[in-house]
């Protein structure tokens, strides 16, 4: 597995920098996907030009298609998934015990956070949380290169 990756990660307002970081390995329920494409979102334009600002240092963005290349001790069974399929994910990140998300209505969570919104670990745009995995069977990559 390589050992280094390259990361746009956002300082603050107009402060992305381009930097090698280590590459993250999964664990429990986690998955470590490669981005193969990626779009930008709105959002990510806001946090750039300070309009919403995010704790940082984050490495931004929520928009994307990849391959799972590592698999935590628990995800293949949790998730279904394999090393190389193609998954899309989710942006909420829903806590999992609110009124809402116990009666599996996520998107209503009180508690959640947003992927590359939240000031979460630096990695975690690579690493797919147990909550937002959709494989789209190479349909997200069709999308994606069109744009």
């Amino acid at each position: 597995m390589v050992k280094k990756m390259l990361a746009a990660i956002n300082y603050g307002p107009e402060k992305f920098v381009l930097e090698e970081i280590d590459v993250p390995r999964a664990s429990g329920n986690e998955i470590i996907a490669k981005v193969l494409s990626a779009g930008i979102c709105g959002s990510d334009v806001k946090c750039f030009q300070g309009k919403n600002p995010v704790p940082t240092p984050v490495i931004p963005g929520h928009e994307f298609c990849a391959e799972v290349v590592e698999l935590g001790k628990f995800s293949q069974k949790k998730h279904g998934l394999n090393i190389g399929d193609k998954v899309v994910s989710e942006q909420i990140i829903p806590c999992h015990e609110c009124f809402y998300c116990e009666r599996g209505m996520y998107w209503l969570c009180k508690n959640n956070r947003f992927m590359g919104l939240s000031g979460q670990t630096l990695h975690l745009t690579l690493v797919i949380t147990h909550c937002n995995l959709y494989i789209q069977d190479g349909c997200a990559e069709k999308v994606f290169k069109k744009m």
